[in-house]
C-alpha cells in the first residue's frame, strides 16, 4: 500500500511539473507574440508617416504643375483670341 501511494504521489508530481512547463512555454509564446505585435505596430506607424509625407509631396507637385500650366493656358487663349 505504501508503494502504491508513493507511485501516485510521484505521478501527480510529474503531471504538475509537465503542466508548469507547458504554462511557461505558453507564457514565452505570448511574450513573443506581443513583441511581434509591437514591431508590426511600429512598422505601421512608420508606413503611415511615409504615406503622409508622400501625400504632401504629391500635393506640392500638383500645385506646381497647376502654376506651370497657367502661362500655357494664357498663351493658348492669346492664340485663339488675340489681344487688340
Amino acid at each position: 500500500m505504501l508503494q502504491t501511494s508513493k507511485n501516485i504521489g510521484t505521478r501527480k508530481a510529474i503531471i504538475t511539473v509537465r503542466q508548469t512547463q507547458a504554462q511557461l512555454e505558453a507564457c514565452a509564446a505570448q511574450i513573443r507574440a506581443a513583441e511581434a505585435e509591437t514591431k508590426a505596430a511600429e512598422a505601421e506607424v512608420s508606413a503611415t508617416t511615409v504615406a503622409e509625407r508622400n501625400a504632401r509631396y504629391m500635393l506640392a507637385s500638383v500645385i506646381v504643375a497647376a502654376i506651370a500650366a497657367i502661362p500655357s493656358a494664357v498663351s493658348a487663349l492669346a492664340t485663339v483670341h488675340p489681344f487688340k
